[in-house]
């Protein structure tokens, strides 16, 4: 048995076969198990309304912002391609496929040789050894990386989905900053020309001060919320150049495009909490962790469990010093054990079976999690939706009529410049919050596109309007 051993090891150390066989084996095994990044990201099911062809395509011809326009789908591909995040999970992939092939290698043989010279006989010794248990453990060692790069693969494409959440999110509050600072000047005119208004009735004596000073208090407040929309403007847009990973002259862009259209439902489809659960790349981790984790337990238990064997082929020459003389050959075997007397393992397969078992308890946190998610995110796209629709159908329009009448009364001198000035101003408020309407709507509707596409995301359901300032109807006409 050990003759065939040792034939077998010395055709492989002679031919090098066993190392070739098992990088065949590894390209292989590589495209299904430990795919690259880019290639998972590129697999992800795309939201609806995109393909992977147009990413690809968005990605080349949008390397940076040349043209000065940045529109929402230029951001995500900028984002795929330059975020450091991403470009950094892609490479922690690739080192863990790497390990994974690193696993697969044989062990190196070691040689010894050993020369007596002696006056009168000359003997030398040698052998080569081979590790026969790492070899026989080498393919389960490299299933076990293989599954730790198949969960740093979905790790990776997790963070991509959520990248591709964050991105759009930091967009639309991009866009709605520049609408909200858009609006708010414009009321901020208003409340001006009520000053202006004020200020003259004062100077010609139709008017009391106090009335003068109310409308100047106001416009000074509006002032300074208007500071803070533009300074929020700029937060928004250095949010937005961090995931894409601009700098320099490539900050200087404008946003292109506009918020997407509201639509007149949104569909909310039936078996959401098995369609994510399915998706999840958390959960998909997860159960590649456990895999590895498991034989990581078993290896540990195997290594230390059954005796290290090592066999060996040795020679022998001995013969004159001069080797002039013919000399004698000896060949022969060897093996090389160890017992496992002392330490057995099993301390360390426990340690492996506890890792086990706490990652086994918070992939089920996961599962609870991941169908909480979906109720969470279910009910606020519906309410942002029931909301902006709302404010489109009932709220602007009365709004906008209020302003018509008023408008007419002041023209029938029913009404003073006051309550007309401010009606718009009430108006342009109405158009404040349903910005921040729309901006709800189209960052729950990314949560939700990114749950079912494998990736829970943190997005707050919050909205929020600056209250804008003015004073009190009165005054004539």
């Amino acid at each position: 048995m050990l003759g065939r051993a040792g034939v077998i090891i010395w055709a492989a150390l002679a031919a090098g076969c066993a190392t070739r066989r098992l990088e065949d084996v590894a390209r292989e095994v590589e495209p299904a198990a430990v795919r690259p990044v880019a290639v998972a990201i590129a697999a992800d099911p795309p939201l609806p309304g995109e393909s992977t062809e147009e990413w690809a395509g968005l990605a080349e011809a949008a390397p940076g912002v040349d043209d000065g326009y940045l529109t929402l789908d230029a951001a995500v591909a900028l984002a795929r391609v330059r975020n450091p995040v991403l470009v950094g999970a892609e490479h922690d992939v690739e080192a863990a496929r790497w390990s994974a092939v690193q696993a697969s290698r044989l062990p190196n043989p070691s040689v010894e040789v050993e020369a007596f010279p002696e006056h009168e006989v000359f003997e030398l010794e040698g052998g080569v050894e081979f590790a026969l248990t790492d070899a026989l453990l080498a393919p389960g060692r490299a299933r076990a990386f293989r599954s730790v790069a198949e969960a740093e693969r979905h790790r990776a494409a997790e963070a991509g989905v959520r990248l591709t959440y964050d991105v759009r999110a930091a967009w639309y509050d991009a866009f709605a900053a520049e609408a909200r600072l858009g609006v708010a000047q414009r009321a901020l005119d208003a409340l001006a020309a009520a000053r202006d208004v004020a200020e003259a009735r004062v100077a010609s004596g139709n008017g009391p001060a106090l009335e003068a000073a109310a409308h100047t208090a106001a416009y000074e407040r509006t002032r300074g919320e208007v500071a803070a929309l533009e300074l929020g403007r700029e937060a928004a847009r250095e949010r937005l150049n961090a995931l894409l990973g601009l700098e320099g002259a490539e900050t200087g862009w404008t946003l292109g495009g506009a918020l997407p259209p509201l639509p007149d439902s949104v569909e909310v489809a039936e078996g959401a909490e098995k369609q994510a659960l399915a998706a999840s790349h958390a959960l998909a981790a997860a159960r590649s962790r456990l895999d590895a984790l498991a034989r990581h337990g078993a290896l540990a238990r195997a290594e230390k469990g059954v005796p290290d064997v090592s066999v060996a082929l040795l020679g022998a020459w001995e013969g004159a010093p001069s080797f002039r003389e013919e000399g004698e050959w000896r060949a022969g075997v060897g093996l090389h054990t160890t017992l496992p007397v002392f330490d057995g393992g099993r301390a360390e397969g426990r340690a492996w079976d506890a890792r086990f078992d706490g990652e086994a308890a918070r992939a089920r946190g996961l599962v609870a999690e991941t169908t909480s998610a979906v109720r969470s995110a279910r009910a606020r796209l519906v309410t942002a939706h029931a909301r902006a629709v709302h404010e489109r159908d009932v709220v602007l329009p009365a709004h906008r009529r209020l302003t018509r009448e008023t408008l007419l009364h002041y023209n029938a001198m029913q009404r003073g410049v006051y309550e007309l000035l401010q009606a718009r101003a009430a108006e342009l408020a109405a158009e404040l919050a349903h910005i921040e309407t729309l901006r709800e709507l189209g960052t729950a509707q990314a949560a939700w596109n990114a749950l079912l596409a494998g990736a829970r995301v943190e997005g707050g359901g919050d909205t929020g309007t600056i209250e804008l300032g003015g004073a009190s109807a009165g005054g004539g006409h």
